[in-house]
């Protein structure tokens, strides 16, 4: 019985292997297919109502450091952490805002944040925080694709992060972020993404895009790169 198991396990493991291999390069190309996917998601299945409820449960958990519901405190160098203790870094850039939960909770509890970038390629998700928060200063929305985005935002000192964005990004696409991103941060910005991380060849077919370690390494030589519980990437900008 654990034999046949095994054989099966084998043969499934094989089997997503070739399909990733066939497709590999095409998803490599077509960068756009995961906002495809998440645009169509915002514009059937979310009402203004069902989300404004959701982003109230978070808020409501996102003070409980010991809860797993926790969605910023959730390893020492997660954001959450880094917000309470830090007041040096003025200016923040939130990769993939969705609905804006994230960018409004910072501009409500972080006063000293004077201007907040959320890049947000769904015209819907934007819509959708609006209509829960309203038009607030200090959140500039930019509807584009981060790459695009980023293009179009000064050269600072920034925090910059993303939660479980670059898990749905090719390696390529995601390679000329990290370069645009080095480009435009100036020696102490900071980088925090929750971000599943790689660990294996394997382990990259079953969870999409996840990165490995040295992927992060190589393409941020100029940060001093750390890695948590095989979620967090902290990174901090040490040369120009």
């Amino acid at each position: 019985m654990i034999k046949n198991l095994f054989a099966k396990n084998f043969k499934n493991n094989i089997k997503r292997i070739i399909k990733r291999i066939r497709l590999g390069s095409y998803l490599e190309m077509d960068y756009k297919q995961s906002f495809y996917i998440h645009n169509s998601q915002y514009s059937e299945t979310l009402s203004n109502e069902k989300e404004a409820k959701v982003h109230k449960d978070y808020t409501l958990n996102a003070g409980n450091k010991n809860s797993e519901a926790s969605t910023i405190y959730l390893t020492p160098n997660s954001a959450g952490y880094f917000l309470d203790k830090n007041l040096s870094i003025e200016k923040l850039i939130d990769i993939g805002a969705g609905t804006g939960w994230f960018v409004n909770y910072v501009r409500k509890n972080y006063i000293h944040f004077k201007e907040i970038y959320a890049i947000e390629p769904s015209n819907k998700a934007i819509e959708i925080s609006k209509k829960i928060y309203g038009n607030k200063n200090r959140i500039t929305y930019i509807e584009k694709l981060a790459l695009d985005a980023l293009r179009d935002i000064p050269k600072d000192l920034y925090l910059i992060t993303a939660n479980i964005v670059f898990l749905h990004l090719p390696n390529r696409y995601s390679k000329k972020i990290l370069k645009e991103l080095d480009k435009i941060c100036l020696k102490g910005s900071v980088l925090i993404f929750h971000e599943p991380i790689g660990k294996s060849l394997l382990n990259n077919y079953f969870l999409h895009y996840a990165k490995k370690r040295s992927f992060w390494s190589k393409n941020l030589q100029n940060f001093n790169v750390n890695f948590e519980n095989d979620n967090v990437v902290h990174a901090i900008k040490t040369r120009n």
